[in-house]
């Protein structure tokens, strides 16, 4: 995915399920664990489809495993009939059996147009087109895999901890197709998958150039910008900027988004929902190179312009919310869905909610002019099918007109030069994808003359980031597990 920052933010991580319902009697106690212990399974035995896309092997066993393990532990701490409980070796392998034959659709998807030019990295996020004079074909940021669980670590806006570390890099990508890290030794903070990596990393998410050729890479932060406050180690105040090469800050965006709050939402404080307060998140995430850099962030709902001086100004941020569906997730989450319960955020209940727009993306058709100018939206939980837009925001209107519609989880536009619009979404199918519940299943896609394309004949799992340089598309794929990303790269017609 990362990107999801602001979108994510009443997600119920499950690492609370157990805190939860510490109250309660043993058997319900170990029975909700089951529960906990089927959803992990299902992210499991959904990233091992994914990862078959490459190597044809579901690895379906080392899931099963990992289930009996959380069964085991469940039973053997409440003491309870592990047949009551549901916590079985069969039970196990039936659950693994099932969530196999639901998932297994991804397996039969081809590789399509694309030739993977580069594998294996961390957490790749945004591309940009070598500046003029730079022999590289594309640069790449990546996100990196945070660092170890015994480090220090902040509570990301999807309620999970985000674990520092300095893994972040910047890539390129040579004529000969090496790839070489220019920069490294970013920071990087993640979340730990129970799997035993890192995933939904945040970092470096773009990179951009000055119209002088100077690098500018765009940190995430996905976080309210007061959590880096009470951070120690000494990198963490470079999360939510612009950084150069070297590594220092060019513009404090996150603190330009607690000064200004640039949209204007608010959000509620504390439980009961009865007093609110201004919404610092902030996500810096995708950048246009130019004269001045034009930065997305979906945190703050807004982008934003930083001159080389470091000064920051408002391009836009009068995005619509939209009125969207809460499904039932009951059947998920047997605790209920509960927008302010007692142990961590939570998810608010089925029906209709107010979702906002988190824009993601920046893209105009004539390079050094802001005419025609584009901003593709993730739009915030449920991630509604359909429900993503694309905005011109060359209008200056109050609400910017839709150009684009019936996307869903876009996070990245770019245009072609003979000004074909190329989309790319990072979970086709909504909420089961963004949640990693399933694959995030992703598109890419060409409009032009009218006509609607998808190109990629459903062989992507989580793109990222699309740059257009001359006659090749290059695109980021695989982005929320690390050590697993790739980049690939489709000649246009």
């Amino acid at each position: 995915m990362n990107v999801l920052s602001r979108a994510l933010v009443y997600s119920v991580p499950l690492i609370f399920l157990s805190s939860s319902v510490a109250r309660a009697d043993a058997l319900e106690w170990c029975r909700l664990s089951v529960t906990w212990a089927n959803v992990n399974a299902s992210v499991c035995i959904g990233n091992k489809l994914s990862a078959s896309i490459v190597d044809s092997n579901p690895r379906r066993f080392k899931c099963e495993r990992q289930l009996k393990r959380l069964y085991r532990r469940a039973v053997r701490q409440t003491r309870v009939d592990a047949e009551a409980c549901g916590a079985t070796s069969d039970h196990a392998s039936s659950v693994i059996s099932s969530l196999t034959r639901s998932l297994s659709y991804v397996e039969s998807f081809p590789t399509g147009t694309f030739e993977v030019l580069v594998r294996n990295l961390e957490s790749p996020r945004g591309l940009s087109c070598a500046p003029p004079g730079d022999p590289a074909l594309v640069y790449v940021a990546e996100a990196g895999k945070g660092g170890s669980t015994e480090n220090e670590f902040y509570i990301a806006a999807d309620g999970r901890p985000a674990f520092i570390g300095k893994t972040g890099a910047v890539g390129r990508i040579n004529p000969d197709l090496s790839y070489d890290r220019v920069v490294e030794g970013l920071p990087s903070s993640a979340a730990f998958d129970e799997g035993g990596g890192f995933l939904d990393a945040n970092g470096p998410n773009d990179v951009a150039f000055f119209d002088n050729g100077k690098m500018a890479i765009v940190m995430g932060l996905a976080s309210n910008a007061d959590i880096r406050d009470g951070l120690t180690t000494s990198t963490a105040t470079k999360f939510g900027t612009l950084l150069d090469e070297d590594g220092d800050i060019i513009a404090d965006l996150a603190e330009f988004e607690r000064a200004n709050n640039s949209d204007g939402r608010k959000i509620p404080e504390g439980c009961g929902l009865q007093s609110f307060v201004d919404d610092h998140t902030s996500n810096p995430f995708r950048a246009r190179s130019g004269q001045a850099i034009q930065v997305v962030d979906p945190g703050a709902n807004s982008v934003l312009e930083v001159e080389a001086s470091g000064l920051i100004t408002v391009v836009a941020s009068n995005f619509p919310d939209q009125m969207q569906t809460m499904p039932d997730l009951s059947a998920i989450f047997p605790g209920g869905q509960d927008s302010c319960p007692p142990d961590g955020p939570g998810l608010p209940p089925a029906g209709p909610i107010p979702s906002q727009p988190v824009p993601t993306s920046i893209s105009c058709p004539v390079e050094g002019s802001d005419d025609g100018c584009l901003v593709g939206e993730l739009t915030g939980l449920p991630f509604a099918t359909g429900s993503a837009n694309v905005y011109d925001i060359s209008t200056g209107a109050v609400e910017y007109p839709t150009n684009q519609s019936g996307f869903t989880t876009v996070v990245d536009l770019a245009h072609a030069s003979n000004g074909d619009l190329y989309v790319v979404e990072y979970a086709r199918k909504g909420l089961a994808g963004v949640f990693g519940v399933v694959p995030p299943l992703g598109g890419l896609y060409r409009i032009g003359g009218g006509v609607k394309q998808q190109l990629d004949g459903g062989s992507l799992t989580g793109p990222n980031g699309v740059a257009i340089c001359g006659d090749n598309l290059y695109l980021t794929d695989r982005t929320r597990n690390a050590g697993e990303g790739r980049v690939l790269r489709m000649k246009l017609d």
